[in-house]
C-alpha cells in the first residue's frame, strides 16, 4: 500500500513540475496581459468615472486561477488550476 501512495505522490510532483516550467513561459505573457487590463480599465476608470464591470469580472477571474496556481505549486493545495480543472468565476 505504501508503495502505491509514494508512486502516487512522485507522479503528482512531476506533474507539479511540468506545470511549473509552463507556468514561468506563461507568466511572462500573463504579464503583458495584466499590464494591457490594468491601463485599460485605468482609461474607462478616467472617463466613465468608474472602472468597467466586465473588465473587474474577467480580472477577478484571473486573479483566482494566479492565487489557485500558487497554491498548488506551493503545495497549499492539491486542487489543479486551469486548465487541469475548470476555470472558477471571480468571487
Amino acid at each position: 500500500m505504501k508503495k502505491k501512495e509514494n508512486k502516487k505522490l512522485q507522479q503528482e510532483i512531476w506533474v507539479r513540475l511540468a506545470v511549473l516550467i509552463i507556468s514561468i513561459i506563461l507568466f511572462q505573457v500573463i504579464a503583458v496581459i495584466l499590464l494591457i487590463i490594468i491601463i485599460i480599465n485605468l482609461i474607462i476608470a478616467i472617463i466613465k468615472g468608474k472602472p468597467d464591470s466586465g473588465v473587474v469580472e474577467f480580472s477577478k477571474v484571473g486573479f483566482n486561477e494566479i492565487m489557485r496556481l500558487l497554491k498548488y505549486l506551493l503545495f497549499i493545495s492539491n486542487e489543479r488550476p486551469f486548465p487541469f480543472n475548470e476555470l472558477k468565476k471571480g468571487e
